[in-house]
């Protein structure tokens, strides 16, 4: 049977594994994070120069837990997805906006840098947002104008992996609601998004703010293998 009929993305998917399997050997002399870490993040890369070069590629991806996305925007209209610095990397930003725009949702996305490749490969109401004094501002403005702000409270140093409860202090402030998500691949190369509505979603006080922000700590903990830390400063790009 040829391969006529698969697609790019099954294609890269099958490249990804066989040459991952034959770095694998080399690149953890280097780097503990596991080989299905380095499959992700090959795979991610890879998906991410298509889909620039091909805006119009439709990534093969499915959605678990959108009863929790579902339940988050009936209780409130103001959203903050997050996000952390795992699975496939940038790619998981234009999933996520390819997704909410079949949905009829905008998304706002807040960013450390400014970078036009972010838009690349991006469809729908798509708006980019730097951290920086008036990111309360531009969170407040973006979701008064109806759309869900997305955002990684993470933030990898030299010191180790951080989580910022700033974000979590936003929310409480803005009276917006908190969602987590993630990603990774299952065994056919399909992009799989998960959403987690944490127990502290609907944020009240400053207390609830930082234990929300230690919840997003685990949840990212739980899918990196990492020990990370909670620093009361801003980090979401």
């Amino acid at each position: 049977m040829g391969n006529s009929g698969v697609s790019p993305q099954l294609r890269l998917w099958r490249i990804t594994c066989l040459l991952s399997r034959l770095i694998y050997p080399l690149y953890k002399l280097y780097n503990d994070s596991s080989s299905a870490s380095l499959r992700y993040s090959l795979m991610g890369t890879g998906l991410d120069g298509l889909k620039a070069k091909r805006p119009e590629l439709q990534l093969e991806y499915i959605a678990e837990g959108e009863d929790a996305l579902r339940k988050s925007l009936a209780a409130n209209d103001r959203l903050i997805l997050c996000t952390g610095h795992f699975g496939l990397g940038l790619l998981i930003f234009r999933v996520i906006a390819d997704y909410l725009d079949e949905r009829g949702h905008r998304v706002c996305f807040i960013v450390k840098l400014f970078d036009e490749i972010w838009r690349v490969g991006m469809r729908g109401s798509v708006t980019l947002s730097t951290v920086g004094a008036n990111t309360f501002i531009k969170a407040r403005s973006a979701l008064e104008a109806g759309s869900i702000v997305c955002v990684a409270p993470d933030h990898l140093t030299e010191e180790g992996h951080e989580v910022s409860t700033s974000v979590f202090k936003f929310a409480w402030r803005l009276r917006a609601s908190i969602l987590f998500f993630g990603s990774r691949l299952d065994r056919d190369g399909r992009i799989v998004i998960d959403f987690v509505r944490p127990f502290h979603h609907n944020i009240k006080t400053h207390s609830e703010a930082v234990l929300c922000a230690d919840e997003f700590r685990e949840f990212v903990a739980r899918r990196t293998g990492r020990a990370l830390e909670l620093k009361n400063r801003l980090h979401c790009d």
